[in-house]
């Protein structure tokens, strides 16, 4: 089957996050990313805010700024191996 990952990132800082990148680590004996799967904050991200590395499972994406007391929430689609 089909799994969705959320990841949010909430701004509790009295400064705005810069260049924010979040890196996370699939583990490709289990799963399998879905290609065109990333939402940032709702909306389809281009390829140009993300990468993924099949070899090693690794999904890379790059935020916008995030204001101090705002957030910014990562969507992602993976499917279950068997």
């Amino acid at each position: 089957g089909t799994l969705t990952f959320t990841i949010e990132v909430d701004n509790q800082t009295e400064k705005s996050y810069t260049a924010l990148v979040i890196i996370d680590i699939l583990d490709i004996n289990l799963v399998s990313f879905v290609a065109g799967s990333v939402t940032i904050d709702g909306e389809a991200a281009d390829t140009s805010k993300y990468t993924y590395d099949d070899a090693t499972g690794t999904l890379k994406v790059t935020l916008n700024d995030i204001v101090a007391g705002g957030k910014s929430t990562i969507t992602f689609q993976v499917t279950k191996k068997a």
